[in-house]
């Protein structure tokens, strides 16, 4: 432990890479950081939670690059992701009926949306990034 924060120098950036790691996250950093760095507690607490969030900004960056080039290159893979996004799409749906976030028009919204989907599927030639940009709304 004290090769590490001998190693990065600081105790606060050790807070930060240690949260940011999936096994130990903010379970394990926060009790580490008070105890054996002598992080101040809301100091501690404060690093856990953004170092817990670096890892999101680059999976979502890098969740689109990695559809796109499934997508493109294998087709498994694409009924794949499509299936997991319409799955992931329903559930959301039905928590937001479920506690009422929706609105009545909304269901004509997403019926027309679906039409227009099910229109431009018919159509060859269509662009491909108009249609995923209209299929992932």
């Amino acid at each position: 432990m004290e090769f590490l924060q001998e190693l990065i120098g600081s105790k606060e950036l050790l807070t930060l890479i240690y949260s940011a790691i999936p096994i130990t996250e903010l379970r394990a950093t926060i009790p580490l950081a008070i105890t054996v760095w002598h992080v101040p507690p809301l100091m501690a607490l404060i690093l856990a939670i953004i170092g817990n969030s670096i890892p999101i900004v680059f999976i979502i960056l890098g969740l689109n690059k990695f559809v796109e080039l499934a997508e493109k290159y294998s087709p498994f893979l694409k009924k794949i992701l499509e299936s997991i996004f319409k799955r992931t799409r329903r559930k959301t749906w039905q928590k937001l009926e479920k506690y009422g976030a929706t609105h009545p028009l909304q269901y004509e919204i997403r019926e027309f949306l679906e039409n227009i989907l099910a229109e431009m599927k018919k159509v060859e030639g269509i662009d491909d990034l108009a249609y995923y940009v209209i299929k992932t709304r």
